[in-house]
């Protein structure tokens, strides 16, 4: 397995931990390579043992569902051409301005690139 992708929330189930950073590590521990945790304030991934964050930077939450389906295809999309750090930060940002509006993002690369 490539990719795994969790919340907070499931994360937690899975590992019987808490503390998102250890957790996202003991699901690295489980075999997959690049591994997402969404949580409310942030996006985390773990890559190789490296720990990257990002934080959401919303304005408001209107467009809150559908955040971790953004979020990971984003950083996949992303993901192809640039570093884990690099599309983490880009994941986030994509999901931020998702989440101001309800429905799909349907800003463009432009946008999340100024």
């Amino acid at each position: 397995m490539h990719y795994l992708k969790t919340d907070a929330a499931e994360a937690e189930t899975l590992t019987g931990e808490q503390d998102r950073a250890k957790a996202i590590k003991i699901l690295a521990s489980w075999g997959a390579k690049e591994i997402m945790l969404t949580h409310h304030t942030e996006v985390m991934v773990c890559v190789a043992g490296e720990l990257f964050t990002a934080p959401f930077t919303a304005r408001n939450l209107s467009g809150r569902t559908g955040r971790g389906d953004t979020c990971f295809a984003s950083y996949c999309y992303w993901r192809t051409d640039h570093t884990p750090e690099e599309a983490c930060r880009f994941a986030a940002e994509v999901t931020s301005r998702k989440m101001e509006r309800p429905g799909p993002f349907t800003g463009n690369i432009k946008d999340i690139l100024n």
